[in-house]
């Protein structure tokens, strides 16, 4: 993969961080700093911080976590993480391997996405169908004295706690 180099390169790779995030754990916030340069616009200069971004992020996409098949009335784990950029939910299964004591958790479904920022200053990404993305899937989610909530399809409000919490 090519770095970008023009604000046109950058918004086609954010589109495609975009497109990958349904499939990698985190890759949204993992991408923020280039969203920081298409806010910039026109005026936006691709550093060397950048290029560490680029490589950590290509990192990142190389080695993507296998995802697995739920089965039938198989007990599913939901974690969900926030941080001041980003909500990141991972549905996991846990299931016993041959060698490990313990049974090892591996993952169903992701969804990481740049909710935070709409709700609290009603911020958008450049990319008009990430911002559609965003501003529809962020109806399930609200701020109750500066913390996170998710509404839960019965109506419960959930906590959203960061890694750190969780």
């Amino acid at each position: 993969m090519r770095k970008p180099t023009k604000l046109k390169e950058i918004q086609k790779l954010t589109g495609r961080v975009t497109t990958l995030s349904r499939f990698l754990a985190r890759l949204g916030e993992k991408a923020m700093p280039f969203y920081a340069l298409i806010k910039q616009g026109e005026k936006s200069e691709w550093n060397e911080e950048a290029d560490k971004d680029f490589e950590h992020l290509k990192r990142t996409i190389s080695k993507p976590p296998v995802l697995v098949a739920p089965k039938e009335k198989e007990p599913l784990l939901l974690y969900i993480a926030a941080t001041p950029q980003v909500v990141n939910t991972v549905l996991v299964v846990e299931r016993e391997e041959d060698g490990k004591i313990h049974g090892v958790q591996r993952p169903v479904y992701f969804i990481s996405e740049v909710y935070v920022a709409y709700i609290t200053r009603k911020e958008i990404p450049e990319d008009l169908v990430e911002a559609r993305r965003v501003i529809r899937r962020s109806k399930a989610f609200t701020v109750v004295k500066g913390e996170l909530y998710k509404q839960s399809i019965s109506g419960v409000l959930q906590r959203c706690v960061t890694p750190e919490e969780g």
